[in-house]
């Protein structure tokens, strides 16, 4: 393999462990200079953020990628022009809704007031156009520039927290400003990657049309998703207390250095996968599937172990003795992301043979076993009925998802 194609394949994984890394750092410094409450009323609140991130990724991105690919050189600017504007007037109205969301619910306001309710709906929209804008640099093949963008994101993001620890001055308000300042950031690059021109009405309905078309199961199963992976959060939060979410958020945030591995392939894998099926089929695509999915889970179980044997160590280390009591849960954490893992390539399946009508169903039965069993779960178990509840979702998700692919493998 020549060094071009080495590069190809590792500067993916260099910009997640960037990502990674600096989320990471970031949720350290929070956890530590917020306190469990702090942390976890922030902890919620990002929850609402990945909630629109997920429609987006659902209605917007994914489409992108899938679709893209299939378009011929002259088709390909004004399709990336539509796309530019379906995504500024879902980040608008995202904001929008946000802010009254947060007009509307005076218990909600009772804890955030409205200059944090203003910086919370202006970080949704920076985030939004952040992420978008990777993606568009993904898609064309860009990830030298990606790298660069997310290097000065999140270097500013972590030196802007590590100030402010040091002054002592870290409270909701700053950590909200100095995320929605960086996260605008890349808007500076914007006309790199997106065509700056005209398009008909014609065209953007036509464009909308098929996303709409590609994603209309996906964008029910974002819904789904969010609810089936959040609920039992939300349930904590209700029983235990944000502090209860906080010390969730905080180990995921540890064991969160695998998604070094996951959003690296998200953005190789699912290009790779269309391309191989239109190709060479749907034998050649079920053999490159497994061949990720074999290594992926043993990189995995090796990464996970780790962390749960060092947790308590790691816990102390970087988060204090406050979370120290929490440790043991990495165990729990590390056999979810196994799952997570497995879930995640067969979710590539899914989508590259458009089976998303059994993503929907399959995060449908997800979704009603933890609205259904959240709250005795929880009750039962304590704060670890969230980690068995997170694990038992991915398990009757990866069951029907199975069943699916085997049916349609059949029917090849």
């Amino acid at each position: 393999m020549n060094l071009s194609k080495w590069k190809s394949k590792l500067l993916p994984f260099m910009d997640q462990g960037v990502v990674s890394g600096g989320n990471f750092i970031a949720g350290v410094l929070l956890a530590r200079a917020l306190g469990m409450d702090g942390f976890g009323q922030f902890s919620i609140f990002w929850l609402v953020v990945l909630f629109f991130s997920s429609l987006n990724q659902a209605g917007i991105s994914t489409p992108l990628y899938t679709l893209f690919p299939q378009k011929s050189l002259e088709q390909k600017t004004g399709y990336l022009t539509s796309v530019g504007w379906m995504q500024a007037l879902y980040s608008i109205g995202a904001s929008g809704l946000l802010i009254l969301v947060f007009t509307l619910a005076t218990p909600w306001v009772s804890v955030w007031n409205l200059d944090q309710a203003l910086l919370g709906s202006g970080v949704l929209f920076s985030f939004l156009t952040f992420d978008f804008i990777r993606r568009l640099h993904y898609c064309q093949g860009k990830t030298k520039q990606v790298l660069v963008l997310d290097s000065v994101v999140y270097t500013l993001q972590l030196g802007a927290f590590a100030i402010l620890t040091w002054m002592g001055s870290v409270s909701l308000t700053s950590v909200l400003l100095v995320l929605m300042v960086t996260y605008l950031i890349p808007l500076l690059g914007l006309n790199q990657v997106l065509p700056i021109r005209s398009i008909s009405l014609h065209d953007f309905k036509s464009d909308l049309a098929r996303h709409w078309t590609f994603s209309k199961w996906l964008i029910g199963t974002a819904l789904l998703q969010w609810t089936s992976g959040n609920f039992f959060l939300i349930a904590a939060s209700v029983l235990l207390g944000p502090a209860a979410v906080g010390a969730i958020r905080i180990l995921q945030n540890l064991v969160g250095v695998m998604h070094v591995v996951f959003q690296a392939l998200e953005h190789i894998v699912p290009l790779r996968a269309s391309q191989i099926f239109q190709q060479l089929g749907s034998g050649a695509l079920k053999s490159f599937l497994k061949k990720i999915a074999g290594q992926g889970v043993m990189a995995t179980t090796v990464m996970g172990i780790s962390m749960a044997v060092c947790g308590p160590f790691l816990v102390r280390l970087l988060y204090g003795d406050d979370y120290v009591d929490y440790a043991h849960l990495l165990y729990g954490f590390a056999l979810l992301y196994i799952f997570v893992f497995t879930g995640t390539i067969l979710r590539f399946a899914i989508r590259t043979l458009e089976l998303n009508r059994s993503i929907f169903i399959a995060y449908t039965l997800s979704t009603i076993f933890s609205i259904c069993l959240a709250h005795p779960v929880i009750q039962f178990f304590g704060i670890a009925g969230v980690v068995i509840g997170l694990i038992a979702s991915q398990v009757i998700i990866q069951i029907y998802f199975l069943y699916s692919l085997t049916l349609k493998f059949k029917q090849a």
